[in-house]
């Protein structure tokens, strides 16, 4: 049978021979620590390796696709000139929106500074636009908020984050990690990266285990006030990162044949 988070919190409190708890809600100091220290540790465990379970591979766009047509203003033809109107076909445009970038197919580019309405926008210009006709929806894109240098595009870090592998890139420099942004001159980005795995139906017995020892090594001061049990319990989580290590080195990780998953938001009209 699959393991519950609760089931996993259990085994580490049975670890340093604490009782086990029914709920995390309940008015225990058991449970309060484990409210607290669950999931950061389940995180901190799948940073420390690669574990198969957490890692991902999507492509990464620097900007959505609105589903309207967009018309340049006057003014859009000349470079720095501010307060140019937009008009989209459609209600597409959010308040958020505000210090994105649109970017037009041939080569024009506006910085949103104010949502008139969900259809009309101002802009001020970056590259000059080529001329003011209307153009299609899916052959425009906005931007998200562009690095103020050295970077040309920023992607949006998914929610699930935990950290990257940039050895997977052909050219690791070619992708700086900043805050929740990854900045690059390259406005679509196949990456691979860990991402977080709540389930513990997906773990298996190396990664369950190595979870379990690490919660119970932080446990084990607060609630048995033993440090000889809290120096096992995380001998025994680094014991099983040596071997989750060991085990990796004797095992060539076969070539994973990329399905796209492109982060896009597509918004509709109306």
């Amino acid at each position: 049978m699959p393991l519950s988070p609760l089931d996993v919190i259990n085994l580490a409190l049975m670890r340093i021979g604490a009782e086990p708890i029914a709920t995390l809600t309940e008015a225990t100091t058991r449970a309060r620590l484990m409210a607290a220290l669950y999931e950061p540790t389940r995180d901190e465990t799948l940073r420390a390796f690669q574990w198969n379970v957490s890692i991902t591979r999507i492509q990464s766009l620097a900007y959505t696709l609105p589903s309207a047509t967009l018309t340049p203003g006057t003014g859009a033809t000349v470079a720095a000139t501010a307060g140019v109107t937009f008009t989209a076909g459609g209600g597409v445009f959010l308040t958020s929106d505000i210090g994105r970038r649109l970017r037009g197919p041939d080569g024009g580019t506006a910085i949103l500074t104010q949502v008139t309405t969900a259809a009309v926008v101002l802009a001020t210009i970056g590259d000059a636009w080529p001329d003011l006709s209307v153009i299609p929806a899916g052959e425009w894109k906005l931007d998200f908020t562009p690095p103020a240098h050295t970077w040309t595009y920023a992607h949006l870090r998914p929610a699930d984050w935990l950290a990257w592998m940039p050895d997977e890139l052909e050219d690791p420099t070619s992708v700086s990690v900043e805050g929740t942004r990854l900045l690059s001159n390259e406005d679509a980005l196949d990456l691979t990266y860990l991402r977080q795995a709540p389930d513990p139906a997906e773990w298996d017995a190396d990664l369950t285990e190595a979870i379990v020892c690490h919660l119970a090594a932080k446990l084990a001061m607060p609630i048995s006030g033993s440090v000889s049990v809290q120096q096992n319990m995380y001998q025994l989580f680094q014991g099983k990162l040596k071997q989750a290590r060991v085990a990796d080195s004797s095992e060539k990780r076969p070539t994973v044949k990329r399905i796209p998953t492109p982060l896009i938001d597509v918004r509709t009209s109306g």
